[in-house]
């Protein structure tokens, strides 16, 4: 009776980690629907300008406070960041996100079963030792296990996606499909170039995406709204998956 009751609170907390990343991710795109539409707007007043005067904008309260832009160079600003720019910030923003959903999956299912934390995975730090000091900060044995869990969970993520998902998968024993995980793991090669390679594809990133690349080598990657509204999507399917393992594996 006690193990059911340990299975329940797991599928119950992970469907409310579920439910709180929908929910922001629905605020993102209610948020940039709105200021799609304010944005849009503004930019119209720009291309029927004949103004081609400069204007100091404030930018900041530090140093320098103003930037001058004439009216023809904020439509291009404009333009650049309604095309692409805008949701580019906010994918990156959604990919953590996402990462942190599967994090506290992860959390919650080892503070159930800290057994699994031994369990080796390619990639992974799979170290058993435990920091002297975490022990003398601990009270009692489930404190040294929640110290043990969480500094195992910090560098999870620095990992490359491909491993991290396959720990991922080990620990919780969920099913995600193979082609389902791989189309994940472009999306973050995606967000990986666009941080670190001004969204240009690299050898990097063709390796992570390995069949699923969205373009050839130093080619900059196709990205618009369009995909973003897909890659949200796609988001919020496999967090419904991993809702719909908790049930079959830890049922209530």
């Amino acid at each position: 009776m006690g193990k059911k009751l340990k299975q329940s609170k797991i599928s119950k907390k992970i469907y409310r980690s579920h439910l709180n990343l929908v929910s922001d991710m629905n605020d993102t795109l209610v948020f940039l629907g709105q200021v799609k539409l304010i944005l849009e707007e503004k930019k119209w007043e720009y291309e029927t300008s004949r103004n081609n005067e400069d204007k100091k904008y404030y930018i900041t309260d530090i140093k320098d406070k103003f930037a001058q832009r004439t009216e023809e160079e904020l439509k291009s600003i404009y333009d650049k960041f309604l095309s692409r720019e805008l949701y580019e910030s906010f994918f990156v923003t959604l990919i953590s996100k996402f990462e942190d959903f599967l994090e506290s999956c992860l959390l919650i299912i080892l503070k159930e079963h800290p057994d699994r934390i031994l369990l080796n995975s390619e990639g992974i730090d799979t170290s058993k030792n435990i920091d002297f000091e975490d022990i003398l900060k601990s009270e009692d044995k489930e404190e040294i296990i929640e110290r043990t869990i969480s500094k195992k969970l910090a560098t999870i993520f620095y990992a490359k996606p491909e491993q991290y998902m396959k720990y991922f998968m080990n620990i919780t024993r969920f099913g995600i499909p193979k082609e389902v995980v791989g189309q994940f793991i472009e999306l973050k090669a995606t967000r990986d170039i666009i941080i670190h390679n001004k969204s240009i594809i690299n050898n990097a990133y063709l390796e992570k995406a390995k069949q699923y690349p969205r373009g050839n080598i130093n080619e900059k990657i196709i990205f618009d709204k369009g995909y973003f509204d897909i890659s949200v999507l796609f988001m919020r399917k496999i967090s419904g998956i991993v809702t719909i393992e908790a049930d079959r594996l830890y049922p209530q």
